[in-house]
């Protein structure tokens, strides 16, 4: 690896209708997934640089979203003050939670099944 080489945009992803808010990066690097205001989450597998799973469970755009430490799931959160979790693999429908804002930042425990998130006055973590 050059220390000095420029960074170069490999692939660029068309993923959403509008703006994409929300980025997370599987923790094998095997997907990449993306969150937009059209309240839809797109799962890509990296090799292929194909979108598998599209998850449409929100009402709201989405702000913030992050895999959890195996790999397995995918939290996501919009303007709707809900908590979604999904199967990385087919998009099924694991968890949803109404909460009391809307999540600007999440993010997974990276060893353990711990959620914590964040707004502009509160943060909370949750354990599964």
């Amino acid at each position: 690896v050059d220390d000095n080489a420029k960074p170069r945009m490999v692939h660029e992803f068309q993923g959403h209708q509008g703006n994409a808010y929300a980025l997370a990066i599987h923790p094998t690097c095997e997907y990449v997934a993306s969150g937009g205001a059209d309240a839809v989450v797109s799962i890509f597998e990296t090799k292929s640089l194909v979108c598998t799973t599209t998850v449409r469970e929100h009402e709201g755009g989405i702000r913030t979203m992050g895999f959890d430490h195996t790999g397995k799931y995918i939290t996501s959160a919009s303007d709707s003050k809900c908590l979604v979790t999904n199967m990385v693999s087919d998009g099924s429908l694991v968890d949803r939670q109404q909460i009391d804002f809307a999540p600007v930042s999440l993010a997974w425990s990276p060893k353990y099944p711990v959620l914590a998130y964040s707004g502009i006055d509160a943060f909370c973590v949750f354990a599964k």
